[in-house]
């Protein structure tokens, strides 16, 4: 017997408008969802946002094109681990609640941020991060760079464990600064299990070798 809509799982929409609501394939069984928005004015993620959901991952023009008609002051996704979002706050990030949370992905803004802007770092959840990345800061001339992202949310970040900066122009001088005022901090002098460097720039050789002694393992990829 043929299924007319196969319950999704997954799903990844690139420039096309959610149409959740009307889509009956798109359920309480949705699992991973991905969504780059640069073509629309605003979008309604109530009927994507599902407590099954372990991995959400959102690219969007601005702070304003994300909307939630939901009545409620919070969002729970019991099940999320995984969350990637541009750094300026948006109506979702301000009303979730990710208990389970283990992984975040920070990706540059299309409208890029100014220090003053920042709010991601009073995110009640970033103490149970464990994994942090960042990937696309690789504009100069950014008033708010990928080092000193990380710089601001390293203090709410006590259980980070492995960082990954991806396609990013990494300032080697700050990066060391950063770790080594992590280690201080801490005060056991407890290095991070992994940094990994991958399609970056900015960052020499010898500042590399010095990063290489203040974690546990450096890994760098084309």
């Amino acid at each position: 017997m043929i299924k007319l809509f196969e319950p999704i799982q997954k799903l990844n929409l690139d420039n096309i408008s959610p149409q959740a609501s009307t889509n009956p394939a798109v359920g309480p069984q949705l699992t991973h969802l991905e969504i780059n928005m640069t073509d629309f004015s605003s979008y309604d993620l109530s009927s994507f946002l599902q407590p099954t959901l372990q991995d959400l991952r959102l690219r969007f023009r601005s702070d304003t094109a994300l909307v939630l008609t939901r009545d409620s002051s919070t969002l729970t996704l019991p099940n999320l681990t995984t969350l990637g979002i541009e750094m300026v706050e948006s109506p979702v990030t301000r009303l979730l609640v990710t208990p389970a949370i283990n992984k975040l992905i920070l990706y540059r803004s299309q409208s890029p941020p100014t220090s003053s802007e920042w709010q991601f770092a009073s995110w009640g959840h970033l103490s149970m991060v464990k994994k942090l990345e960042l990937e696309d800061w690789i504009h100069e001339g950014d008033d708010l760079d990928a080092v000193a992202a990380f710089r601001n949310l390293s203090p709410s970040m006590a259980h980070l464990s492995k960082l990954k900066f991806r396609h990013c122009r990494v300032y080697g001088r700050a990066l060391i600064e950063v770790l080594g005022d992590m280690s201080t901090l801490e005060g056991s002098g407890r290095k991070m299990d992994e940094v990994l460097l991958q399609r970056c720039t900015g960052i020499s050789q010898d500042e590399c070798l010095i990063v290489r002694s203040k974690v546990g393992s450096l890994k760098i990829h084309p």
